[in-house]
């Protein structure tokens, strides 16, 4: 601490001063000095916090001293003044400006006006605005799987979560690299902090590891770092315990039962699809649909969270619990997110739990000639050797390359009416050379394209006409006429 300057009471009665008739004149003792002196910044003010000094008659107030530099010598004064306030042990000082550093000493005061004779430890505070940013990221503080397909994250602060929440989040077995699907995430009721997050169904005991998204942010906008702070590794949890009713034999009994049942919630329990444009979803009990049925179901593409619009929805006449979504046109082998919104059971319960109503699925995979059509080769040439033989030389389709199976040649010696056998190619070939011909003959070859399941196309023809003397003559005739490219039927 350091001395102040001299008190008003003090230096009256050094210079002999009669002292008012309000003090009581046999008071010399000043107050002890105060301490324990705290600054709390706020929104332009200060909050001030000190321990009781104490006076052999009675400590009736304290003395604030504040300024904008700090007092480090005996006899130094703050330059913004003082103020006087009561014997409480705190105080706000206001109407300071933002970003600006004050500091502060206080003395204690009694009723005949002797002051403590040094100033308490300083104090120093700088007043920020409520607006101002927050520049610390959260970070995860811990990970827990509250059963098999719900995993809690808790967060060091409050956080907000984008409006793709799934991608946001990734879970890896560290057992078998596999990654577990992302079924939601959603902010706790109870506390901020926390994000559940629905999952695939987890192997419980399993060691996993979660990694969080720059996408999570905190209030103030700041974004989770990647790095050390954004992952955490948890055990797959249990399945729920579902505590099962014994039926009874009493009517009255049974009537009660029925009635706690009937406030259970419907869920999904389970979804098929039986073609790119139907999906078939069951639920645990019958159901109630409104009549906007399409709004109740939303599903989306995993891979990038795009909507699939839901075209009508269709309740089984003889199973309530059953409903069949007519939806656009899916892409086979993708993975689908179906969430049921707003459904009902007959008693009005509705789908509450995220895990409840929501079930991921796969579109089926299809064979790739019902999705893509063999076309024919391209550039089919013919040239005649000095062998009596011909080369042939073609172009392969890059639209067959996930499909095709082989490459037929057939040879004609009567100008296309009629082929003998095939000769089989393969699938890679690019070029072929047909020996043992008939010098000054005519030929015609057609090479065709087969698909996987027996699909073979029109074919590609050329012409060649080998010369009369044989040898050495090289091409008399080159003509090249490409098929239409249209299936024709599987061979048998």
């Amino acid at each position: 601490m350091f001395r102040k300057l001299p008190s008003l009471a003090i230096v009256t009665l050094l210079l002999g001063l009669a002292v008012p008739h309000t003090f009581a004149a046999d008071d010399l003792q000043v107050p002890s000095d105060v301490e324990g002196l705290v600054a709390y910044p706020g929104d332009s003010e200060v909050i001030l916090q000190w321990n009781v000094a104490t006076d052999n008659v009675g400590v009736t107030g304290y003395k604030i001293y504040y300024g904008l530099d700090s007092v480090s010598e005996d006899g130094g004064s703050y330059t913004l003044g003082k103020l006087e306030v009561d014997d409480d042990i705190s105080y706000t000082v206001d109407g300071l400006e933002n970003g600006v550093t004050y500091y502060f000493a206080v003395t204690a005061l009694d009723a005949t006006g002797n002051e403590s004779e040094y100033y308490s430890n300083e104090a120093s505070a700088t007043p920020v605005s409520t607006d101002s940013e927050d520049t610390t990221a959260p970070y995860v503080l811990s990970v827990t799987a509250t059963n098999n397909m719900v995993v809690e994250v808790v967060f060091s602060e409050d956080v907000d979560l984008p409006a793709s929440t799934t991608s946001a989040f990734n879970i890896v077995s560290l057992e078998t690299d596999e990654e577990l699907d992302i079924l939601d995430a959603y902010l706790s009721d109870e506390d901020a902090r926390a994000v559940l997050v629905v999952t695939g169904t987890q192997e419980e005991g399993m060691s996993y590891m979660i990694t969080v998204g720059t996408q999570i942010t905190d209030l103030s906008g700041n974004a989770v770092v990647s790095g050390t702070t954004d992952t955490a590794v948890f055990d797959g949890g249990s399945e729920p315990v579902v505590e099962e009713t014994t039926p009874e034999e009493d009517t009255e009994d049974h009537d009660t039962a029925s009635e706690e049942a009937d406030e259970v919630s419907p869920e999904i329990s389970g979804v098929e699809v039986s073609s790119l444009t139907e999906v078939t979803v069951t639920f645990s009990e019958d159901v109630v649909l409104s009549e906007d049925s399409e709004n109740l179901f939303v599903i989306t593409l995993k891979a990038d969270e795009s909507e699939l619009a839901v075209l009508s929805v269709t309740q089984d006449e003889g199973d309530p619990s059953v409903v069949v979504l007519e939806v656009e046109e899916m892409a086979a082998g993708e993975d689908y997110i179906l969430v049921a919104e707003g459904v009902r059971d007959m008693s009005g319960n509705e789908l509450t739990n995220t895990f409840d109503r929501t079930a991921s699925y796969s579109a089926p995979i299809t064979e790739l000639s019902e999705i893509l059509t063999i076309e024919d080769i391209n550039n089919f040439v013919g040239v005649a050797s000095d062998d009596n033989s011909v080369d042939l030389s073609w172009d392969a389709n890059d639209n067959n390359v996930d499909i095709i199976a082989d490459q037929l040649l057939y040879v004609s010696d009567d100008n296309g009416d009629s082929y003998g056998d095939f000769e089989s190619l393969g699938s890679e070939v690019t070029s072929h050379t047909v020996s043992g011909l008939t010098a000054g003959q005519t030929y015609t070859f057609k090479l065709t394209v087969v698909d996987v399941d027996g699909n073979e196309t029109e074919g590609s023809i050329t012409t060649v006409t080998l010369p009369e003397t044989g040898a050495g003559l090289g091409i008399v005739l080159l003509a090249t006429a490409l098929g239409t490219g249209y299936l024709r039927r599987k061979r048998v």
